[in-house]
């Protein structure tokens, strides 16, 4: 991995304010680590954070009550604590449950609950790698394209990326230009608007269509 600055706050007032004051997209926030370290590893971020802001020492955030008929779930939490806690037998065991199922032991006796809900982004396309090949610059990551769309997607949600409804005309398009996308800008008269979608993956659309 590449060098940062570690930081511990000690509340999360404190680790709000060191984000703040980063350059904005230089600060990453890591609860367990578990999911951060490995998108350090690969190398997947547009841009490697220059401060990691660590929350797991931040005192009283790690803890599992019951109160007034509710159990209360601190952040920190680990996934095994969950697991392991008689307060979500009976009713409440789904959330045991969830929490087991969560990748292996080794994982689980590390990972928190906050981390967890946090984490990045799972879609495989967002996560390729930069070792097999170089990552890839998907919508996700600032890009014009969502590679779950016509990728495999069994496992992703793809509501608002692009071609989201994909139709015969953009599934054929060689450019891979989000046709419905410019012409819903050209009906509603914005020609800049229509042309930014058009340019942004073909230069040449003349010569193409031509």
């Amino acid at each position: 991995m590449k060098h940062f600055k570690y930081q511990a706050p000690g509340s999360y007032e404190e680790a709000g304010n060191i984000v703040r004051e980063a350059r904005p997209g230089t600060a990453a926030v890591m609860a367990g680590g578990t999911d951060l370290l490995g998108v350090l590893k690969g190398e997947l971020l547009p841009e490697y954070p220059e401060t990691i802001v660590a929350l797991r020492d931040i005192p009283d955030t790690d803890y599992i009550k019951l109160e007034d008929n509710l159990v209360k779930i601190g952040s920190m939490t680990r996934l095994a604590a969950i697991e392991k806690s008689g307060v979500f037998d009976g009713k409440l065991r789904a959330v045991s449950q969830a929490a087991h199922s969560v990748a292996s032991p080794l994982i689980r006796n590390r990972a928190t609950i906050g981390g967890n809900l946090c984490q990045d982004v799972r879609c495989w396309f967002y996560r390729f790698p930069d070792q097999a090949g170089g990552t890839l610059d998907c919508m996700r990551k600032g890009g014009s394209e969502c590679y779950a769309i016509r990728g495999d997607n069994r496992y992703h949600s793809i509501f608002g990326g692009m071609k989201a409804g994909i139709t015969p005309c953009s599934a054929e398009c060689p450019a891979n230009t989000d046709i419905p996308a410019y012409m819903a800008r050209y009906r509603a008269g914005d020609m800049e608007g229509a042309a930014r979608i058009l340019m942004q993956a073909n230069p040449l659309p003349m010569m193409t269509s031509r």
